[in-house]
């Protein structure tokens, strides 16, 4: 008799957990991207600005991830770049290829006072992971510093 009761009181504890797992939603793995600055080195994913190359490169990734526009991404590009994409073929590729939800995190290694080694971590919301690497240079336009090209490295 008391195993039968044991067995009834297991199979009414599993099956409310049962529910109540179901209930509960699944959490995407994070992105961790404390944000650090040193001088040569720059992690992070805010809105960056003009004033360093550091700045311009998350401000264009923080266009490109965030704000999802390829115009806002221009805003950190020089008018005479020479290799990219312009902002009408970014704002397809973040529609085609970038989900919404995606989260960003940016690792900035200065190699020259314009020459920098970039590495954009991407986790997509299916948990899905990438790490772009990049040679990005910037040049200074107006008084703001902006990007002026962008390789794969």
């Amino acid at each position: 008799m008391s195993i039968v009761a044991f067995g009834a009181t297991v199979m009414m504890i599993t099956r409310s957990e049962e529910k109540v797992a179901a209930a509960v939603p699944i959490e995407q793995p994070l992105l961790i991207c404390k944000a650090e600055r040193t001088d040569r080195l720059t992690v992070g994913n805010g809105p960056g600005g003009t004033t360093t190359g550091a700045d311009a490169i998350l401000g264009f990734q923080y266009a490109y991830y965030i704000d999802r526009a390829g115009k806002a991404a221009w805003n950190f590009v020089a008018p005479d770049a020479a290799n990219v994409s312009p902002a009408e073929n970014l704002e397809k590729s973040i529609e085609a290829e970038i989900p919404i939800g995606t989260t960003h995190c940016v690792h900035i290694a200065q190699r020259e006072p314009d020459l920098f080694d970039v590495d954009v971590q991407e986790l997509r919301p299916n948990g899905m992971r990438a790490v772009y690497k990049q040679h990005v240079r910037t040049v200074v336009r107006d008084g703001h510093t902006v990007i002026y090209e962008i390789l794969d490295r």
